[in-house]
């Protein structure tokens, strides 16, 4: 899963579905109490992609290819924002998640390997952790 932060306008097409949000602030203050609760509530309800409104637009990726083409394909085209990408590496340094184009293309080969199906289990109880669905989606 991925936020991107835009600072410029949008090309014209179909929008991308997302919650509606406060009519000034958007969906930041949701985000703010929990982002990770607000970013899964979206995702089951509003598919791979997600657009929050508010001060800051932000756009949730959740499919792997998605995810590829910002991240990795076509990098330069999806520039974070300094101040997100500041904000961002003084939360989770300069590992996988903040990085972007050949510097997380390397850090996801590097870590590729411990996210091995065999190798994920819930360490506390020692069982294979399932991996998230929608309501009602089959495994």
């Amino acid at each position: 899963m991925t936020a991107t932060a835009e600072a410029t306008t949008r090309p014209t097409g179909r929008p991308i579905p997302g919650p509606r949000g406060n009519p000034v602030l958007g969906s930041i203050r949701d985000i703010q109490r929990d982002n990770i609760q607000t970013f899964m509530d979206a995702w089951r309800q509003y598919g791979d992609i997600v657009h929050f409104r508010g001060p800051l637009t932000i756009d949730l990726l959740v499919h792997p290819d998605y995810i590829q083409r910002v991240l990795r394909d076509n990098y330069a085209n999806y520039p974070r924002p300094t101040f997100v990408a500041d904000k961002l590496k003084s939360i989770v340094g300069e590992g996988l998640v903040a990085a972007e184009g050949e510097r997380w293309q390397h850090a996801r080969r590097s870590s590729q390997p411990a996210f091995h199906p065999e190798l994920i289990t819930d360490s506390a109880a020692g069982r294979k952790v399932k991996p998230l669905r929608r309501p009602g989606e089959e495994a």
